[in-house]
């Protein structure tokens, strides 16, 4: 069984069982489709749109606990690396930041070209 795969077919009982009891659409997605969404969100996120990955976790989180035994392990997979690289992207952006505000005057006539507006002060 390939890994993209999901490891179990969920039954049409589980299926109405489910739609009756949550109010999530997810809870009544089809395994694939879940999948392909998270896939979907990772591959965003690494085109330059890091915040898609931590909605792509957010997102799917609790369906992915809920759903797990039906769930392919890929999904989890895209899931964790989301939120890692959401991290990673976070701690980036604030380092940048923190650097910036500190030597901007020092860095001079540069430090004003890469300002989008330049704040009053020294």
């Amino acid at each position: 069984m390939s890994e993209d795969q999901p490891s179990s077919s969920s039954s049409p009982a589980a299926d109405q069982q489910r739609s009756r009891t949550s109010k999530d659409p997810l809870d009544t997605a089809k395994p694939e489709d879940i999948l392909k969404m998270a896939k979907w969100y990772f591959i965003m996120g690494c085109a330059c749109l890091p915040f898609m990955w931590l909605v792509n976790f957010v997102h799917l989180y609790k369906v992915s606990q809920r759903r797990k035994a039906e769930l392919s392990p890929s999904v989890s997979t895209y899931l964790w690396l989301s939120l890692g690289g959401s991290i990673v992207w976070a701690i980036a952006i604030f380092t940048w930041l923190g650097v910036y505000q500190v030597n901007r005057t020092k860095w001079g006539a540069f430090g004003d070209q890469i300002s989008i507006n330049l704040p009053f002060g020294q």
